[in-house]
């Protein structure tokens, strides 16, 4: 349950690729927050995630899964539109702080937060560089996903197609 609300929030946590089970600061954050957490192999995300929802239905409950349907698909505006609000947001430090980034780093996991800062960029017309690794795709796999979070958040616009092209 989460403890500010009372509302039931689970999260389904796969292992890392080889099957291991490491306490990220993510996991900790999560336990701290009081969700209840649903461990997986990253092969079976799908199935758990749809077995979850099923097991909430027949609690009574109303599921809501963040990434919309049992893929992942259908939600990938809100997951990137985050974002970008996180990239107005540090806009909003340099000017408070009286500084100038040149380069944004971070960690990637599903793509949305590498998506949202670019859009966020697109949508400025900044110049300086967004450097996203990944923990967990390949290089390949990882652009594509990126690529495709973007082009939903343009609505497939051609425009920021060539735009993201580039990079």
């Amino acid at each position: 349950m989460s403890k500010a609300k009372g509302i039931p929030c689970l999260v389904i946590l796969p292992a890392n690729v080889s099957g291991e089970r490491i306490e990220t600061n993510n996991k900790i954050i999560v336990k701290a927050l009081g969700a209840q957490i649903i461990p997986c192999n990253k092969a079976d995300v799908t199935a758990t995630v749809a077995r979850v929802i099923y097991e909430c239905r027949a609690q009574g409950l109303n599921p809501y899964y963040i990434y919309g349907d049992i893929y992942g698909k259908g939600n990938e505006k809100v997951a990137v539109q985050t974002n970008v609000d996180v990239y107005y947001e540090i806009k909003e430090q340099e000017l408070a702080l009286r500084v100038h980034f040149d380069y944004i780093f971070l960690a990637c996991d599903t793509g949305a937060t590498l998506a949202g800062l670019i859009c966020g960029q697109l949508n400025s017309n900044d110049e300086f560089k967004i450097i996203g690794i990944s923990v967990a795709r390949d290089k390949k796999h990882a652009l594509s996903v990126v690529l495709d979070y973007i082009y939903y958040y343009f609505d497939d616009n051609t425009n920021a197609r060539q735009k993201t092209l580039i990079f």
